[in-house]
């Protein structure tokens, strides 16, 4: 075995801890690999499914080597593609499924004191959200990048900025693709595209995993908590 081949071999068996994630140097230089998405070599499918393979399957390498310097656009045209695609399906199945929905809802209890207008707003709604699914999807990747990057910056753990925190969260949209599959789809999406954003911002920020968790977990939450106090303002 030559000197390069021994080399090699030892810095692929070399490994470091970043956060609390386990991550091999050999593949993983900190911050400067460009993902296949954002450059112009083979077809855009290639380039799409080598990418979603890098995020999926291989997190903590992706994340970590991820070069945050540039390209945040296209990075987000990626997120944006993934997230169109499975609320366009999801609320095509919600569209699908609408009429059983509704003859399900006029029979429940309590159902009579529904006019055929809020019933027929439930409708419009179901439909509009076929439509608006690129809106929805764009908004949803630019609030959760804008909320997440807020909670790190006020703790301190936001070194890559607001372009950091957009990558993550467009690439941790590569599970959203799974909200083509009806009735399940939609919770193994949910949970895996939460732990990968954890899991990109601890790697990218170089970070704690419980602050990453703070940044994913207390937005929503803090909405929820006002959602709670305002209607119980109202019915005082």
């Amino acid at each position: 075995m030559t000197p390069e081949e021994l080399r090699h071999k030892a810095v692929e068996s070399l490994k470091i801890k970043t956060g609390n994630y386990t991550v091999e140097i050999s593949s993983a230089v900190p911050g400067t690999v460009i993902t296949p998405w954002e450059r112009t070599e083979g077809t855009w499918l290639s380039r799409i499914i080598s990418t979603w393979r890098g995020v999926c399957l291989s997190p903590s390498r992706f994340f970590y080597s991820l070069k945050t310097d540039g390209m945040v656009l296209r990075a987000f045209l990626y997120g944006w593609l993934f997230m169109t695609v499975g609320l366009l399906a999801s609320s095509l199945y919600r569209l699908a499924f609408m009429p059983e929905f509704m003859e399900q809802l006029k029979k429940s209890a309590g159902a009579q004191e529904l006019m055929t207008g809020d019933l027929a707003l439930i409708e419009t709604l179901a439909l509009w959200s076929v439509f608006l699914s690129p809106v929805i999807a764009a908004a949803a990747i630019l609030i959760n990048s804008a909320l997440y990057n807020l909670v790190l910056k006020a703790i301190g753990s936001a070194p890559k900025g607001f372009g950091g925190t957009l990558k993550v969260v467009s690439y941790a949209s590569s599970p959203m693709i799974l909200l083509v599959l009806p009735f399940v789809g939609g919770i193994v999406a949910f949970i895996w595209n939460m732990a990968l954003c954890i899991m990109g911002l601890t790697l990218v920020h170089r970070t704690t995993q419980i602050r990453s968790m703070l940044a994913v977990v207390f937005p929503p939450l803090f909405f929820y908590f006002l959602v709670l106090v305002v209607m119980q303002l109202m019915s005082v």
